[in-house]
C-alpha cells in the first residue's frame, strides 16, 4: 500500500465504497513506519495516505509483523551453519528474512556475510558523504554500539569538527541517535562500511576504540581485531580477562569465543599458559554447544601427562566430547584403554573408574563394579582430593541401581548433591538433580521429577548453559508427556527449541518421545510415523538408546493402529536393545514390556504374556510401585480372557483397579487426567499418567497398545478414532470401554 500512487489509491477507495454486502475480504500490506533498509536508504519516504483508506473501512484488523528473532531466522538458514554463524546472520540482517537469506548465502561462499548488493549500496551512499561524515560513520560502524562522548573522542584528531561530522552522518540517515547512544541505521550498512576501510585505517580505528573502552570484553574485542595474526601476550591476557567477565555474567557463547581467541594469540613456547587456555577453551566451547571445536582444543592436550587437577577436569570432558562427536564405540574404547592402563595412583583410578561406570559409554557388564572402585579410590585418595570423580561415581552408581530395578537410591544422590557445594561443576548435566529428575520419572515419582528438572532449568538459565537448558527442557517435556500433561509438554518443547538455536548438540531421545506422544494424543498417527522416520530411521549404526526409542515408538504406533503382529516385532527389538543396555527397570525400559505382553496376547502367545505379567508383579511388589502391579493384573486379565477363564479375568481386573487407586492416592504423581489436546479423539491408548485415569486397569503403562487394539475387538478407525463414533452417553469411543470384553472392566460384572 505504501507504494501506491494517489490515482491508484483513489481508484481502490472508489471500488471499496461501492461494495455492499458482497462477501469480499481485502488483504493489505504496508510499512507502518519507515524501516531502515540498505535497499531504500536513498529513496524518499513512501506516502502514508494509505492510512486514511484503512481508517475509512467499516471493519478491519491490524497485524503488526515484528522482525524475526534468532530462532525464526535459524529456521530459514541451512543446517550447515554453526550457531556462531546463525548469530552473525541474525545480527546483520536485523530480523529481515530477505537479508538473512542473502547474508547466509554469502557466508557460505565467502569469508564475509555482507551480501554484494548491500556492499555496493552502502559504499555508494557513504561515498556521497563528506570525508568527515564518512569518518563518523566508520567509527560507529566499527564500534557497533557506542555513546556520543566516546564517538566524539574517537573522532578527535581524525576530523576537524567531530560534532559536525557526527551530525552530518545522522542527518544523512546513516546513523541513528537515541538516548545518548549512536548506532548504524542498519547492521549491514555498518558491516559493509567497515569491510570497505583500508586495512591500516581499520586496525588503527580498532586500537583507538580499544583504548576508549572501560569494559574488559569490549576492550579485548577491539584489541583482537586490531592485532595481527601472530602471537601477542597482551592481547591473549586481555582475552583471558574478557572470557572470565563473560562467563561471570552467564554469557557462555561469548566466554567461549574469547577463550578460543586467547589460545590463538598465545605463543607455542608459553607452554603453561597455552595448556591452561586450551583446557578452559575446551570447557567453555563444550558448554556453549560447540562440541567439535571443544574437541579440537582437547585433542591438542597430552592428557596422560597432565597434573592431577587438570587430569580430573580434562579426561571426563574429553570422553564426553568423543562420545558426542565420534559416537559410542570411540568413547567406550577410550574408557577401556584408560581402565587397562591406569596405574596405582588412587586419584587417577577414581577418575578413570568413574568414567567406567558411565551409563552410556562405561564398561559393559561392569559399570556397577567400576562405580564401587571409583568410590573406594576417591575415599582412599583423601577428603576433598578427588571430589569430581567421587561425585560422578555416586551419581553413576545411583543410575546403575535404577537400571538394575533396585529403585532410586536417594542417599547416594543426596551425598553427591552435598559435594556440589564445594565443587565447580560447569557441565550441569553431571549434577545430581538431573539424575534425580530423569530417573524419578521412570519410577513414577512425577512430582519429584518435575521439581528436580525445574531446578536444573533454573540453574542453566542463571549460568547461561544453553545446551543444558535445551536438554533439561526436553526432559521436562518427556516427564509431562508421561504424565499426560500435554499442554505443559508442548510448552516445554517450544522453549527447548528456542534454546537449541544456539548449539548443535543432538537433543535427548526423551524429547522425541514427547513429540511423538503429542501427535499420538492428537490422534495423528501418520504424523507420528513420519516424525519417527525422519528423526530416528531404522539404522543399526546408531546408538543403542536411539534404536531402543525408535523401535519402542514404532511398536507403539503399530499398536494404536491395531497391528499387533507388527507391534510385537518392534517391541521385541526394543526389548533386546534394553537388555543390551542392561536396563532392567520397567520404567527405564519405557514400559515396553507391558505393551509387548498385550501384543503377545493378541497374536496367541499367552505364555510369553503371562511370563511378563509375573515379572512386572514381582518388581512392582518388591519396589512398592502400584503402577507395575496394575500392569501385571491387566495382562493377567487379558491372558485369562484369551484362555476363556472369565472369573479369573474379572478378579485380575478388579485387582488392577485397586492398584490404579493406590497409584493415584500416593503423593508420587499429581498428573492431570489424560485429555485430548484438540477436538479430535486421541488415539486409543494415548499416553496417560500412572494410575491417573479412572476406569483404566493399570494405566501406568504409557504409550502401549490398548487391549482393544491388541485383541482386534475395537480397532481404531482413521486417525485413531473408533469407527462407531460417539456412544449414547456422549463419551468418545476412543476412550470408552463399551467395545471391549465387558467381563474384564473394573467395576463391572
Amino acid at each position: 500500500m505504501h507504494w501506491l500512487d494517489q490515482a491508484s489509491l483513489d481508484t481502490l477507495t472508489f471500488a471499496m465504497r461501492r461494495l455492499g454486502n458482497e462477501p469480499v475480504r481485502l488483504l493489505l500490506a504496508a510499512r507502518g513506519g519507515w524501516a531502515v533498509d540498505p535497499l531504500a536508504l536513498d529513496a524518499p519516504p513512501p506516502s502514508v495516505r494509505w492510512r486514511e483508506f484503512v481508517d475509512a473501512l467499516p471493519v478491519f484488523q491490524t497485524l503488526v509483523l515484528d522482525p524475526l528473532d534468532a530462532t525464526q531466522v535459524a529456521r530459514l538458514l541451512p543446517a550447515s551453519l554453526t550457531p556462531a554463524q546463525v548469530r552473525q546472520v541474525t545480527e546483520q540482517s536485523g530480523g529481515n528474512p530477505f537479508w538473512a537469506l542473502q547474508s547466509a548465502a554469502t557466508l557460505q561462499s565467502h569469508d564475509t556475510s555482507v551480501p554484494q548488493l548491500a556492499r555496493s549500496l552502502s559504499r555508494r551512499l557513504a561515498a556521497a558523504l563528506s570525508a568527515d561524515a564518512a569518518a563518523a560513520l566508520a567509527v560507529v560502524a566499527a564500534a557497533g554500539r557506542i555513546d556520543v562522548p566516546q564517538t566524539l573522542d574517537a573522532l578527535n584528531g581524525r576530523v576537524a569538527d567531530p560534532i559536525a561530522a557526527l551530525d552530518a552522518a545522522i542527518v544523512a540517515g546513516l546513523l541513528l541517535e537515541s538516548e545518548g547512544r549512536v548506532t548504524v541505521a542498519h547492521p549491514l550498512i555498518g558491516a559493509a562500511m567497515v569491510e570497505g576501510l583500508p586495512p591500516g585505517q581499520r586496525h588503527a580505528l580498532y586500537r583507538r576504540l580499544a583504548a576508549l573502552m572501560d569494559n574488559p570484553e569490549r576492550s579485548a574485542h577491539f584489541l583482537a581485531l586490531a592485532a595481527g595474526s601472530g602471537p601477542d601476550s597482551e592481547v591473549a591476557a586481555a582475552l583471558d580477562a574478557a572470557s572470565s567477565s563473560a562467563h561471570a555474567r552467564a554469557a557462555t557463547p561469548a566466554a567461549a569465543q574469547f577463550a578460543e581467541q586467547a589460545v590463538l594469540f598465545t605463543a607455542a613456547g608459553d607452554a603453561t599458559d597455552l595448556l591452561r587456555r586450551r583446557i578452559r577453551a575446551g570447557e567453555l566451547l563444550f558448554l556453549a554447544g560447540e562440541v567439535e571445536r571443544s574437541l579440537q582444543q582437547l585433542e591438542a592436550v597430552d592428557v596422560d601427562n597432565l597434573a592431577d587437577d587438570d587430569f580430573e577436569r580434562v579426561l571426563p570432558l574429553f570422553v564426553d566430547a568423543i562420545y558426542l562427536v565420534g559416537g559410542l564405540p570411540s568413547a567406550a574404547a577410550m574408557v577401556v584403554h584408560a581402565v587397562q592402563t591406569v596405574g596405582p595412583d588412587e586419584r587417577r583410578r577414581a577418575v578413570v573408574f568413574a568414567l567406567g561406570s558411565d551409563p552410556a559409554y562405561g564398561l559393559r557388564e561392569g559399570r556397577r563394579a567400576a562405580a564401587d572402585e571409583a568410590i573406594r579410590s576417591a575415599e582412599a585418595a583423601g577428603s576433598g582430593v578427588a571430589g569430581l570423580a567421587l561425585h560422578r561415581a555416586l551419581v553413576n552408581l545411583a543410575a546403575a541401581k535404577v537400571a538394575a530395578a533396585e529403585g532410586l537410591d536417594g542417599e547416594l544422590l543426596d551425598r553427591a548433591a552435598a559435594l556440589e557445594d564445594d565443587l565447580t561443576i560447569d557441565r550441569l548435566y553431571d549434577r545430581a538433580d538431573l539424575i534425580r529428575g530423569v530417573w524419578s520419572a521412570c519410577i513414577e515419582e512425577m512430582d519429584a521429577s518435575r521439581a528436580a528438572l525445574r531446578r536444573c532449568i533454573r540453574l542453566a538459565r542463571e549460568r547461561g548453559g544453553l545446551s543444558g537448558l535445551s536438554s533439561f527442557l526436553g526432559y521436562l517435556a518427556w516427564t509431562e508427556a508421561l504424565a499426560a500433561n500435554y499442554p505443559a509438554a508442548a510448552s516445554a518443547l517450544e522453549t527447548a527449541d528456542q534454546a537449541a538455536t544456539w548449539h548443535r548438540i543432538a537433543p535427548p531421545y526423551t524429547m522425541l518421545y514427547a513429540r511423538v506422544a503429542l501427535r499420538i494424543a492428537d490422534g495423528d498417527l501418520d504424523a507420528a510415523g513420519e516424525l519417527l522416520d525422519t528423526a530416528l530411521p531404522e539404522d543399526d549404526a546408531t546408538t543403542p538408546e536411539s534404536r531402543l526409542y525408535g523401535a519402542f515408538l514404532r511398536g507403539t504406533v503399530s499398536g494404536y493402529r491395531g497391528d499387533a503382529k507388527e507391534a510385537s516385532r518392534h517391541l521385541e527389538r526394543a526389548a533386546s536393545y534394553a537388555d543390551a543396555l542392561e536396563w532392567a527397570d520397567p520404567g527405564l525400559r519405557l514400559y515396553l514390556d507391558s505393551g509387548l505382553a498385550e501384543a503377545y496376547v493378541a497374536i496367541g502367545r499367552v505364555t510369553d504374556a503371562a511370563r511378563i505379567s509375573s515379572w512386572l508383579a514381582e518388581v512392582g511388589a518388591r519396589l512398592n510401585r502400584p503402577t507395575l502391579l496394575g500392569q501385571a493384573h491387566r495382562i493377567e486379565a487379558l491372558v485369562a480372557v484369551a484362555e476363556g477363564n472369565f472369573d479369573a479375568a474379572v478378579a485380575a481386573a478388579r485387582n488392577g483397579r485397586r492398584c490404579v487407586r493406590d497409584a493415584a492416592a500416593t503423593p508420587r504423581d499429581r498428573a492431570q487426567l489424560a485429555r485430548p489436546r484438540s477436538n479430535r479423539a486421541p488415539a486409543q491408548g494415548a499416553p496417560t499418567s500412572p494410575g491417573s485415569t479412572p476406569g483404566r486397569t493399570g494405566q501406568g503403562d504409557r504409550n502401549r497398545p490398548r487391549a482393544a487394539a491388541a485383541t482386534g475387538r475395537a480397532r481404531a478407525g482413521p486417525r485413531g478414532r473408533c469407527p462407531r463414533g460417539r456412544h449414547a452417553d456422549g463419551h468418545r469411543a476412543a476412550s470408552c470401554r463399551a467395545h471391549r470384553l465387558r467381563s474384564v472392566q473394573p467395576g463391572r460384572g
